[in-house]
């Protein structure tokens, strides 16, 4: 996911619309399965002149602050992408509707991600939503030195195992 996203930013185009729905599975021989960016829909190309946009076209409950005031900068897909991660990686406990005016509101503010859902805050997806929820978008750090810094942590591309998709697929094999 954040490799897919790393592309788009590489190429100086920020997708605008990061949300659970706008990510494939599709079947891989070397991993079993990949994951692909879709839905470029509302993406634009960022210039030298135009760092940021002001709009809110998109889905609402993963706007970054900075969008909510109309600003969108190339650092707010990563926001949105720390809570498509803390939403996967937490499929049995966060409902359709988790990102409500109160989550929000905390995450906007600092002072903690998700306090009332009862979430695996010691997974290493929750380390790295931590990483892309700054609020401040220019305390977050861009996809590629995101990306960077885990390949250099562990050596290799990391392959993460999202546990709620897990036992969802096992459970509908027995």
């Amino acid at each position: 996911m954040l490799e897919g996203l790393n592309n788009l930013h590489v190429k100086n185009i920020m997708h605008r619309d990061i949300k659970p729905h706008n990510f494939l599975v599709c079947p891989s021989q070397t991993y079993g399965f990949t994951i692909k960016l879709c839905d470029l829909g509302f993406a634009s190309a960022v210039t030298k002149s135009k760092s940021h946009y002001i709009s809110k076209k998109r889905t609402d409950a993963y706007f970054a602050p900075e969008v909510e005031k109309g600003q969108s900068r190339i650092q707010s897909d990563l926001f949105s992408l720390g809570l498509v991660l803390l939403e996967l990686d937490n499929l049995k406990v966060l409902n359709e509707n988790w990102i409500d005016y109160f989550t929000k509101g905390e995450i906007y503010q600092g002072k903690s991600i998700a306090s009332n859902y009862q979430i695996d805050r010691n997974s290493n997806i929750y380390k790295i939503a931590q990483i892309c929820l700054k609020p401040n978008y220019l305390e977050r750090t861009t996809s590629g030195d995101l990306l960077s810094e885990l390949i250099k942590l562990h050596g290799q591309p990391l392959k993460f195992t999202l546990t709620s998709m897990i036992l969802e697929q096992i459970q509908q094999n027995i």
